[in-house]
C-alpha cells in the first residue's frame, strides 16, 4: 500500500508534521525511511536490524499467520482474521483500512489507515462498507470517532511478505502512533507485522516520546501471550466498563464530551437515557451535577432534566443520567445562541461556561448542559458579563480582543448585562455581526 511516490509524499508530511520539532518549516520532507531510523537512533539503535527480540520471559503461545501468496492487503488481511480474533477477541478487533481512523490534517490526503484497531464498545463506532471482492460477514469494518481515540487499545498495520520489515514499513505505524499521541492518547500501542514477524511500538504520554519497541517473529513461544497482555484496555475505557457494569447499561451512540466526561446514549430495560461518565475531577463533577439539577427546577425546558439520585461515584469513575437524549447543536442559527442564553438570564441564573458545544438539540428545541459547577458564582452584572463575552467568542469565533476593540459592542454589551432583555440582546447580536470577516 505504501509503495507508490504518493503514499511516500502522505507519510513524509505526517512525520513531519509529528516529529519534525527541530526541523526548519521550509526545509526537505523525510523520506518514510529516513523519519524510522532517526527515531530508531533517538532509542540507541542503529537501524531496524538493531530492534531487541521480545523477552517473553513465559508463555508457550505462538500465532498463526497465514502463509503463501496473496493478490493484496485486504486478501492477507481478510485470511489473517480467524487468527487475530482468537488472540484478541472477535468483538474488539476492527479492521480500519477502508477508512482514516484519525483527524484529517490541512491536506486531507494523509493516510491514516492502519488494518486494524482494538475498540472495546462497538456501538460507538462508525460502521463502513467493506471492499466488494474481499468482504467478509466474519470481518467488522468500522473507525472510532475522533473524539473517542483515547480509547482506542491497540493499532495493527500489516504487510504482505515473509521477508524483513522494513524502516519504511516501520514509519507507517510510528505515524500512526505519533497522530494517536497528539490526539491526548494515553499509551499508543501497535504491532507492525508481516506473514513472518512482528515488530511491538509504545508510546508513553508522560514523557511524550517512543518509549519501548521490540520485535519477534510468529512462530516465537510466548509472542501469544505477550501480545495479550499489551493489549489490556486503556485506564479510560477500562473505567467506562466498570460504569457501565454498574449500572446494567447497554450502551448505545456516542453523543459527544463534556468539560471532564464523554456522554453516551445508554439503555437500562426499556429505558434510554444520555450516560455522563467521568474518570476524575469527581468532586467538580459532583457540583455540576447539583447545579444543573437546581437550574432545571428554576429554569425548566432551558436545561437538560438530570435524573434525581442518579449520581454515582465508583472506584475511579462517576456518571449521572439525564432524562433528555438531546443531540449536537451544530448548525444552531447564532442569534438562537443570544437568545438562549438571554432566557436563562431572565430565569436569574448564569450558564458559567456558555459555549456552543454546550447547547443540546431536543427535536426542534435546544437546551444547556455542562453548567459550570462553582456555587459562589452570583447572579450579577460581573457573571452575565462572562456568560455574554463566551458567547460572543463562541459564536463569532474570535477574541477577547476583537471584542474590545469594536465600541458598539462594549457599549451594548455594559447595557444588556445591567438590563437584560430581549431587545438588548437582539441589539448586542445585531453590533456583533461586524465580528464577521
Amino acid at each position: 500500500m505504501y509503495a507508490t511516490a504518493i503514499i511516500f509524499e502522505q507519510l513524509q508530511e505526517a512525520a513531519m508534521k509529528a516529529y519534525a520539532a527541530g526541523a526548519r518549516a521550509s526545509g526537505p520532507l523525510e523520506t518514510p525511511s529516513v523519519y524510522a531510523n532517526r527515531i530508531l537512533k533517538q532509542m540507541g539503535m542503529s537501524s531496524i536490524s538493531a530492534i531487541p527480540s521480545c523477552d517473553f520471559g513465559s508463555g508457550v503461545g505462538t500465532v498463526a499467520c497465514p502463509a503463501g501468496e496473496f493478490e493484496n492487503e485486504y486478501h492477507f488481511n481478510k485470511e489473517f482474521h480467524p487468527e487475530l480474533a482468537k488472540v484478541f477477541g472477535e468483538q474488539r478487533l476492527f479492521n480500519t483500512e477502508r477508512n482514516s481512523y484519525l483527524p484529517a490534517s490541512e491536506r486531507t490526503s494523509n493516510d491514516k489507515k492502519p488494518d486494524w484497531a482494538i475498540f472495546e464498545i462497538p456501538s460507538l463506532l462508525k460502521r463502513n462498507s467493506a471492499p466488494k471482492s474481499f468482504a467478509s460477514q466474519e470481518i467488522c469494518y468500522a473507525t472510532p470517532p475522533e473524539e473517542l481515540l483515547d480509547l482506542v487499545t491497540f493499532i495493527f498495520e500489516g504487510k504482505i511478505g515473509t521477508g524483513n520489515l522494513t524502516p519504511t514499513d516501520l514509519a507507517a505505524l510510528l505515524t500512526y502512533l505519533a497522530l494517536l499521541l497528539k490526539e491526548n492518547h494515553a499509551n499508543p500501542r501497535g504491532v507492525l507485522y508481516n506473514q513472518r514477524e512482528f515488530i511491538y511500538v509504545e508510546y508513553d504520554h508522560a514523557i511524550g516520546d517512543l518509549s519501548l519497541i521490540e520485535r519477534s517473529t510468529w512462530a516465537t513461544a510466548g509472542c501469544r501471550e505477550f501480545l495479550q497482555k499489551k493489549c489490556v484496555p486503556p485506564p479510560a475505557m477500562q473505567k467506562l466498563q466498570r460504569a457501565l457494569l454498574h449500572g446494567s447499561f447497554t450502551p448505545g451512540r456516542w453523543l459527544g464530551r463534556g468539560r471532564f466526561g464523554l456522554v453516551l446514549e445508554a439503555a437500562k430495560g426499556d429505558v434510554v437515557y444520555a450516560l455522563k461518565v467521568v474518570t476524575d475531577h469527581f468532586n467538580f463533577f459532583k457540583a455540576e451535577f447539583e447545579k444543573l439539577s437546581i437550574a432545571h427546577e428554576k429554569a425548566g425546558h432551558l436545561v437538560v432534566q438530570p435524573v434525581p439520585d442518579s449520581l454515582v461515584v465508583g472506584d475511579g469513575y462517576a456518571y449521572y443520567l439525564m432524562s433528555d437524549v438531546g443531540e449536537s447543536s451544530d448548525g444552531i442559527y447564532r442569534r438562537d445562541v443570544f437568545k438562549l442564553i438571554c432566557a436563562l438570564h431572565l430565569k436569574e441564573m448564569v450558564h458559567g461556561d456558555p459555549r456552543v458545544q454546550n447547547i443540546v438539540k431536543l427535536g426542534t428545541a435546544y437546551k444547556w448542559v455542562d453548567m459550570r459547577q462553582e456555587f459562589d458564582m452570583r447572579f450579577d452584572s460581573h457573571s452575565i458579563e462572562d456568560d455574554m463575552r463566551v458567547v460572543v467568542k463562541s459564536s463569532f469565533h474570535c477574541t477577547d480582543d476583537a471584542i474590545s476593540k469594536i465600541d458598539a459592542i462594549e457599549t451594548h454589551l455594559q447595557s444588556y448585562c445591567q438590563h437584560v432583555s430581549e431587545p438588548n440582546v437582539e441589539t448586542l447580536y445585531d453590533c456583533c455581526k461586524a465580528l464577521d470577516p
